[in-house]
């Protein structure tokens, strides 16, 4: 069966797609430099014929929010718009996956996200001060968040989503915080 993994290079792709491809799967990984951008939608339709199924990331996770900031940079000041997004941890994430990826095929989409609701600048701007990272966080509605231009909703999950239980304040007092501090 083929499947897409969109951002199968990132943290959860690149350990999903070697796990479909052991169990005889054609996993394919989609990601930017493959030619693949799923949020402009470059290449998304040709990666796409054939498939019997498309695994794609779920919101944004803790463990990435300093690397949000890294990638926002504009001289040297991050710019994020003030969207909504509904981040989670990446065990999470792994979890839900695991999950669901095994189940009868659903013809449709399940999302998953975090528990609660943020303002991307916001947990960006809370997560670095927390850091101890001095980078200052402007809210800039036209701030490009990876190449797009977002609306307010564009990153949060229909009212169907499957949500995570662990909040970000549980999330702070796990080894995956202080390892995502280190990492990034």
């Amino acid at each position: 069966m083929k499947i897409v993994v969109i951002g199968g290079s990132g943290f959860i792709g690149s350990k999903l797609v070697p796990r479909l491809r052991q169990r005889g799967h054609d996993a394919v990984a989609a990601f930017p430099n493959s030619g693949v951008n799923s949020v402009t939608g470059e290449g998304l339709a040709e990666v796409l014929k054939g498939a019997s199924m498309v695994v794609d990331q779920a919101t944004q996770f803790f463990e990435f929010l300093k690397g949000i900031a890294h990638f926002s940079m504009q001289g040297d000041k991050v710019h994020l718009p003030p969207v909504l997004f509904q981040p989670m941890a990446a065990d999470d994430v792994a979890s839900a996956v695991g999950k669901i990826a095994p189940s009868a095929p659903v013809n449709g989409t399940v999302e998953i996200a975090g528990p609660e609701l943020f303002r991307l600048d916001e947990l960006v701007r809370r997560r670095l001060a927390q850091l101890n990272d001095h980078l200052e966080v402007i809210t800039d509605s036209q701030a490009r968040y990876a190449g797009a231009l977002l609306s307010e909703r564009t990153l949060v999950p229909g009212k169907d989503a499957r949500l995570a239980e662990r909040i970000f304040e549980t999330w702070l007092t796990q080894p995956a915080a202080k390892t995502a501090a280190v990492a990034h």
